[in-house]
């Protein structure tokens, strides 16, 4: 069994695309990180991060033909697409994740979004550059129904722009095309670049703790009002009503989605 390598979170700043210019760019998709098994053209396994066997979830992918495939493990993203080729994790593939329905794997249908392989046909890969892994990827395995290969990004900087802000899409993956496979390890060889805003949040209760301040409150976003609750450590002196800046990925059911402290803000 194969433990994913992780990702290391990094911050947008103003010479990302500069910096890592001879890095890999791909989309981070919105899904649940898995490790897929493959034995005679067939998927036999697929593993979360976590390590627990879930195949059974998804029995579409066990009707998946891998036509010269002896034996091969890759790295990849479960996910439920939208009608924009957009990745959903509420309201998406977590309709998956726990317990088989059948009529959820009509209405929520899974891809495979491959990025890596770690062995193919006896041979580990684990030790080669990401690029020449990319590359064995693509040549050995190719789109189909429920399975894709995640694709490079030739001009990260417009698709962040034009992609990923515009539709409010997840984020961005940056990966160093000479780095070997770190099982089991969050890597800064793999970094992913999230697509974070910002909101203004008043404060209605506050919880102080040992860490800092929890605070429960209210935003409005899109002229629409949202629960917000979330942990300010390094921060104690915090009250109702005061107006505090909050990051957020998105906003499920009137809740943002991973609120956090700005790591520049000081009170």
């Amino acid at each position: 069994m194969f433990s994913p390598m992780l990702l290391t979170e990094v911050a947008m700043e103003k010479n990302i695309f500069e910096k890592y210019k001879d890095w890999v760019w791909q989309e981070k998709e919105n899904g649940i990180r898995a490790i897929i098994h493959i034995r005679d053209n067939r998927i036999t396994a697929i593993r979360n991060r976590r390590n627990y066997p879930c195949l059974h979830l998804y029995p579409e992918l066990k009707a998946l033909i891998f036509k010269n495939i002896r034996n091969a493990v890759l790295d990849a993203e479960l996910v439920v697409f939208d009608q924009n080729h957009k990745s959903i994790f509420y309201n998406g593939i977590n309709q998956r994740s726990k317990k088989l329905y059948e009529q959820n794997v009509e209405q929520y249908p899974v891809t495979i979004c491959a990025f890596d392989i770690i062995l193919l046909n006896d041979n580990l890969l684990i030790k080669k550059p990401y690029a020449e892994r990319y590359k064995i990827l693509s040549e050995s395995f190719y789109d189909m129904k429920h399975f894709e290969i995640v694709k490079n990004i030739e001009n990260p900087r417009e698709y962040w722009e034009n992609k990923i802000i515009k539709e409010n899409r997840e984020g961005l993956v940056i990966k160093n095309p000479r780095a070997i496979y770190e099982v089991g390890i969050r890597s800064k060889n793999y970094l992913k670049l999230k697509n974070y805003k910002v909101t203004n949040v008043v404060v209605n209760e506050v919880e102080p703790n040992s860490a800092g301040t929890k605070i429960y409150g209210m935003a409005s976003i899109n002229n629409n009002k949202v629960v917000v609750e979330c942990q300010f450590n390094g921060i104690f002196d915090i009250k109702k009503g005061d107006v505090l800046p909050v990051v957020y990925l998105d906003v499920f059911k009137n809740r943002l989605i991973q609120p956090h402290k700005p790591s520049w803000f000081k009170k």
